[in-house]
């Protein structure tokens, strides 16, 4: 893959070069898909569509446009082409479970190969793949701050499905755990711990608002697994540095400071609720019927008839765990 620099700086990027953020439009569909979702849920538009199903396809077109004009000026080695091969190869296994066992799909699964084969094919530079996380992370924030305001001025009510449990901004008008234009803490709290994590490792000032914005998120879901996630990336972050300051710091060092910063408050969370709030049931439960469809996985359907039958708690909808998940269905 070349050596460049990256230059993050959006306004640094030529006319000539705008072409390249074909990868940026196709998932700013997708983030604005999650806004219209959250200020018109399951409003229907065009012969039964949603706009928010309309949207990143309309948005994928013009991606598509855009991609055509695009003439890359290098091309990658054999390395991240095998990574998206692999990517492309883990799509096609998941979408052919999904249409055996008759499970329900989202628009991404179609949206998803279509991406990455124009990445494929016509890959991007550095500076313009730094230019348009900075783009996405932007339009993240701005959907947030675009969803509550819409929140306070009563246009739409947000969704308070899960109460409190640290209650770190209830001073802040947040009396429950904050969903955003998201749809669930689950998702709220991953997207926090990304611009965190992705804000300290790009740094400039930039990256302090994508920091910031980024904690607020965390605070504010109050997604345990989600802080773990970004106070072990930051960790990361802050080892892969060389010095700090004055001070040059050793690989073994760096390393041996790291582990212990990781593994000091895991082992203390797993010493405090050695239950896991309840998840090590949920994936007993869970990887209790597994043996019923070891090679294909158990499908949402057959979930839905143990919850019934009472063979899995309320709890066990999901796995609560991506390897439990991955293993059973």
């Amino acid at each position: 893959m070349e050596s460049q620099t990256p230059v993050s700086n959006l306004s640094r990027i030529s006319r000539k070069d705008f072409s390249g953020f074909y990868l940026l439009v196709a998932l700013a569909g997708v983030v604005l898909a999650s806004l219209a979702n959250f200020l018109r849920p399951m409003s229907p538009v065009f012969k039964g569509q949603g706009i928010e199903i309309l949207i990143p396809f309309l948005f994928l077109a013009l991606a598509l446009i855009i991609w055509i004009r695009y003439v890359p000026n290098f091309d990658w080695d054999r390395k991240p082409k095998i990574f998206l091969l692999l990517v492309i190869g883990y799509w096609v296994c998941s979408f052919s479970l999904d249409s055996i066992q008759g499970d329900a799909v989202n628009y991404t699964t179609f949206i998803l190969p279509i991406v990455i084969g124009m990445v494929y094919l016509k890959p991007l530079d550095t500076r313009t793949m730094f230019a348009t996380v900075d783009g996405f992370a932007l339009l993240i924030i701005i959907i947030s701050i675009v969803g509550q305001i819409a929140v306070g001025l009563d246009l739409v009510t947000a969704r308070t499905e899960f109460p409190h449990r640290l209650f770190l901004l209830t001073e802040f008008g947040f009396d429950w755990r904050w969903e955003g234009v998201f749809g669930n803490v689950n998702y709220s709290g991953p997207i926090g711990a990304f611009l965190l994590v992705y804000g300290l490792g790009r740094g400039k000032w930039l990256g302090w608002l994508f920091a910031v914005s980024g904690l607020v998120f965390l605070l504010a879901s109050e997604s345990r697994g989600a802080l773990a996630a970004a106070f072990i990336g930051c960790v990361i972050v802050l080892m892969s540095k060389s010095s700090w300051g004055n001070f040059r710091i050793s690989v073994p060092v760096r390393l041996s400071m790291g582990s212990l910063l990781i593994l000091i408050p895991l082992l203390g969370s797993v010493i405090s609720d050695p239950t896991g709030n309840g998840r090590v049931t949920v994936w007993r439960e869970f990887i209790s019927v597994w043996p019923q469809a070891p090679l294909f996985g158990v499908s949402e359907k057959q979930i839905s008839v143990y919850l019934q039958q009472g063979d899995l708690s309320f709890f066990s909808t999901h796995g609560h765990n991506i390897f439990v998940q991955s293993l059973v269905t």
